[in-house]
């Protein structure tokens, strides 16, 4: 068997923990980035609103990988680390919020199907495994989102007097026009509904030694439908996405347990240690001894907010 030599530790990339771009008071700002650049696996301790305004880039995130145009909205929170890749002329608004104290506690806007599915940010398995939501907007809807987004961050620069009950009114009204925007989405993709049972399906049983044929059969739908489908509405295959799953479950693992590597691997569903460190460099874009130390040397350090 060949040994593949092993990466430097010192060379891996760091990953970002930090609790964001708001004030220590205020946990709510906005950042405007005119010239994003590539970007190792990262996370923050805050959620993430992300509108892609110009350029395209390639969004990896343990959930799968997703092509970026302009009028794409993501939403990141939790234990999610993701990351840009094949970056080209991006240009990006951003909005880290604390998803605790901003998001709408009204019933009416919490019930939307795309609430739900856009900022599902505080269920138990969101907070323990991470969260990704991502939409597509029209034109119209990428228009008043972008026109939201524009005010919002002139509030956050400017800090005029009661700038701070302006800024809440803002992202309150970004995240319904959002949740709207999705709703409209899902009712145009019906075959949506026949991949969310598979990715339910993957989501239950990961760490089980799961084909790709149990998988096809719980979505409901034809193999090569299937496939056609879930690459469509995810962005990747189903068995990257399966892998990505386990990957990122084993991220909250070496982070948050002092197991061995070796059995983190075999715990979140992988049978071949080497397969598992492939799997994670590519998904992470650094190894998981790397990972680890490196989360580890972060958690203890003194948090302070970035720009």
């Amino acid at each position: 068997m060949r040994t593949q030599r092993k990466p430097a530790d010192a060379a891996a990339p760091a990953v970002d923990v930090s609790p964001g771009y708001y004030h220590a008071d205020f946990h709510l700002g906005c950042w405007h980035a005119p010239t994003h650049q590539n970007r190792a696996a990262h996370a923050h301790a805050c959620a993430e609103l992300v509108v892609i305004q110009s350029g395209t880039a390639t969004h990896f995130t343990s959930f799968g990988m997703h092509r970026l145009t302009p009028g794409d909205v993501l939403v990141i929170g939790g234990p999610c680390y993701h990351g840009y890749r094949n970056v080209d002329h991006l240009k990006l608004m951003n909005i880290q919020f604390d998803p605790a104290e901003f998001l709408p506690a009204d019933a009416a806007v919490q019930s939307l199907a795309g609430f739900k599915r856009m900022f599902g940010l505080a269920t138990p398995r969101a907070q323990q495994q991470g969260f990704f939501g991502h939409a597509r907007l029209t034109r119209d809807q990428f228009t008043r989102v972008e026109d939201l987004v524009w005010r919002l961050h002139n509030e956050a620069v400017m800090q005029q007097p009661g700038y701070q009950t302006v800024m809440r009114a803002l992202f309150h009204e970004l995240v319904v026009s959002v949740a709207r925007a999705y709703r409209t989405r899902v009712i145009e993709r019906q075959p949506h509904k026949k991949v969310a049972r598979a990715v339910e399906f993957i989501d239950a049983h990961y760490a089980e030694d799961i084909t790709i044929a149990q998988i096809v059969t719980a979505s409901g739908v034809s193999p090569a439908h299937f496939h056609r489908l879930f690459r469509h509405d995810m962005g990747c295959y189903p068995n990257w996405y399966l892998r990505n799953v386990r990957v990122n479950h084993a991220a909250v693992l070496l982070r948050e347990s002092g197991e061995s590597i070796t059995d983190i691997a075999m715990k979140v569903g992988f049978n071949d240690s080497n397969y598992f460190a492939r799997a994670f460099r590519v998904a992470m874009g650094m190894t998981a001894r790397a990972f680890r130390k490196e989360t580890q040397r972060r958690t203890t350090a003194p948090a302070t907010a970035r720009h």
